[in-house]
């Protein structure tokens, strides 16, 4: 199995896959009718963003009088590739949407495929993400 920061990078890779997404959509879809209602592929949407990259930015030169070049980069002054492993691995979200009538099912579902294809396991917080509320203790 392969180790947290490699599944969450597979999954943010779907940005540049719009197959790979459609894919997801479809398997989505297929595991709403374990859950009793079909939803079409139509009416769930994946959004995986891609991580932010600072490639350019961190060549970025500054001016600096007291250098021999006359310069320092931007990773002299601020750790760019420390800060962007760091919003990448605490920060950043991926999501998946539907209509408001098959939202719980929708819900469900994707936890499951997440875990299955990816292994990613969604936590009750991801409730609040998504506006929905929190079940009750007995469905715990």
């Amino acid at each position: 199995m392969k180790g947290g920061i490699e599944r969450l990078n597979a999954v943010m890779g779907l940005d540049d896959h719009l197959d790979k997404q459609f894919v997801l959509t479809e398997t989505i879809s297929e595991k709403t009718k374990e859950y009793g209602e079909e939803v079409p592929c139509d009416q769930i949407w994946v959004d995986m963003p891609s991580p932010p990259n600072f490639k350019e930015a961190i060549k970025c030169p500054i001016r600096s009088i007291g250098e021999k070049k006359g310069y320092i980069s931007l990773r002299d002054v601020f750790p760019v590739d420390d800060w962007v492993r760091a919003f990448t691995e605490n920060k950043w979200k991926g999501y998946i949407f539907t209509r408001p009538e098959y939202r719980e099912v929708v819900y469900e579902a994707s936890k499951d495929v997440l875990k299955e294809v990816f292994g990613i396991e969604v936590n009750e917080f991801s409730r609040l993400l998504c506006k929905m509320e929190e079940p009750k203790p007995e469905e715990l």
